[in-house]
């Protein structure tokens, strides 16, 4: 059995309440955010409008998660440099893009560049 390491436990500690238990939110969204915002013409959502509703859900929902799951476009930095992000809550920063490769029967995951 191979065991964590310290570095892996702090981690954990960081991103679980004080009972040890994962109360996440997710808050990644990107493409499903945009129908959300502009059902008829998601491809008009700009950038400010996506921040501006990141900012929003993050300020309403991070105090009662354990940790949040941001992107990096719309929300990692601006949530945290707006005050948005308690410090007292976890960060996780997601890595995929926001479509899939693969096929019917499968999919692959994607990964943002860079």
């Amino acid at each position: 059995m191979k065991r964590l390491s310290i570095g892996k436990i702090r981690g954990l500690q960081q991103i679980a309440n004080p009972d040890g238990i994962f109360a996440m939110c997710a808050m990644d969204h990107r493409g499903s955010l945009r129908s959300m915002i502009d059902e008829e013409h998601p491809g008009e959502v700009n950038c400010d409008e996506m921040v501006e509703c990141k900012l929003e859900l993050c300020s309403a929902l991070a105090k009662y998660a354990s940790a949040v799951l941001i992107d990096p476009i719309f929300s990692a930095a601006q949530c945290i440099s707006h005050g948005a992000l308690p410090s007292d809550t976890g960060l996780l920063i997601s890595l995929e893009a926001t479509s899939y490769g693969g096929g019917k029967e499968y999919r692959l995951t994607k990964l943002l560049d860079g």
